[in-house]
């Protein structure tokens, strides 16, 4: 049965599509919005108390998304708004979502740890939630990783790629046998196979040429119609 629903990253291969970034570092649970209005970026409480479980917690607005990207022939990774708009950080560490196109100060370094994920900017400081005025707020001006610069990212299950499930290769003998049993013409269920060693497969093997040197050794028999 397919995942369903927001889930949390785990690794890069996650982070594709939609995000969903939250921070413990706030009185209560919040996340990154985006604004329709003007390019300011802010935290927003996404529970009422302290009652609640992770697995749980969704976006319940548009401004709570960011789509991810990785940057072409590069590590980092742009974050666009629902909005069309692109977070971004100057060198002084203010952090504005107000450009449809990017550059590198809309660049970012996801550092995966046990405790969560980091972001780091083109000026290699790190994203965090910072106190001003009273108010929490967020910046892209610390020079380490600590609870204020740790995020809780989600991202939608259905993204989730596949992991490929590794085939054991069968030995160079077996794989003869199949070659032999799926050609050979001699019938009534007797099976031939080459009296050789396997010492010509294996350099075979090695070159990409196997398929070739299987033909070969099953042309010394001259029981396979194939091969002629």
């Amino acid at each position: 049965m397919p995942l369903e629903g927001w889930i949390n990253v785990e690794s890069a291969d996650d982070l594709t599509g939609p995000i969903f970034i939250l921070s413990n570092a706030t009185e209560k649970l919040s996340c990154i919005c985006s604004d329709s209005k003007s390019s300011k970026i802010s935290l927003n409480s996404v529970v009422d108390s302290d009652n609640y479980q992770i697995k749980d917690i969704t976006p319940t607005d548009v401004s709570q998304v960011f789509v991810i990207k990785r940057v072409i022939d590069s590590s980092s990774f742009n974050l666009k708004s629902a909005y069309n708009k692109y977070i971004g950080c100057d060198k002084f560490g203010v952090v504005s979502c107000e450009n449809e196109a990017v550059g590198v100060q809309e660049e970012w370094e996801v550092i995966f740890r046990e405790d969560g994920i980091a972001f780091k900017n083109s000026y290699d400081k790190f994203l965090t939630v910072d106190e001003q005025d009273g108010k929490m707020v967020i910046r892209a001006d610390s020079d380490t990783i600590g609870f204020h610069e740790i995020f809780l990212v989600k991202f939608q299950a259905q993204n989730r790629k596949k992991k490929k499930v590794k085939v054991e290769e069968k030995p160079l003998y077996s794989q003869e046998i199949d070659s032999v049993k799926r050609y050979q013409s001699w019938g009534n269920g007797r099976l031939v196979m080459p009296n050789q060693d396997f010492n010509d497969l294996r350099k075979a093997k090695k070159s990409g040429k196997m398929h070739e040197a299987m033909l070969d050794r099953r042309e010394k028999l001259k029981s396979d119609s194939y091969c002629k």
